[in-house]
């Protein structure tokens, strides 16, 4: 099975983050590992408790904790680095990303390139031509 591993920069979104994880696994296909990495980047509110909880109770829900404020990218980044999955996606837990629309994703035209679209309706993801595998 292919695995998307979804970076998530968060810092003080206790607000936020337990929908995000509720909604995302809701819409989530059923044909590819999601994995969803939290890179949190030094909250003063609950936020690494909320990930500490959510990570005990999914599978699919990892989190690292920078006890330093090094900004979004530098937390994306490091996720970048570490990330062993077939694909990498990057969004945040404030709306900024439209959740319908995510796993809208194809890899099948043999190129083993990344596209994206927006349709009427959510579709299977197919990961079939990724090179690599």
């Amino acid at each position: 099975m292919k695995s998307i591993d979804i970076l998530v920069a968060v810092r003080n979104e206790e607000k936020n983050v337990t929908e995000f994880v509720e909604r995302m696994n809701e819409i989530a296909p059923k044909n590819v590992f999601i994995k969803f990495i939290f890179l949190e980047d030094g909250s003063s509110d609950r936020t690494v408790e909320l990930l500490r909880n959510l990570s005990k109770n999914f599978d699919n829900i990892d989190y690292i904790s920078f006890e330093n404020k090094f900004g979004q990218y530098a937390a994306l980044s490091y996720g970048l680095g570490i990330s062993k999955a077939d694909a990498i996606i990057t969004m945040d837990v404030d709306g900024g990303h439209h959740f319908l629309h995510l796993f809208d994703v194809s890899f099948d035209d043999g190129t083993g390139e990344f596209h994206d679209g927006f349709h009427d309706e959510l579709n299977e993801v197919s990961l079939e031509g990724l090179s690599g595998n």
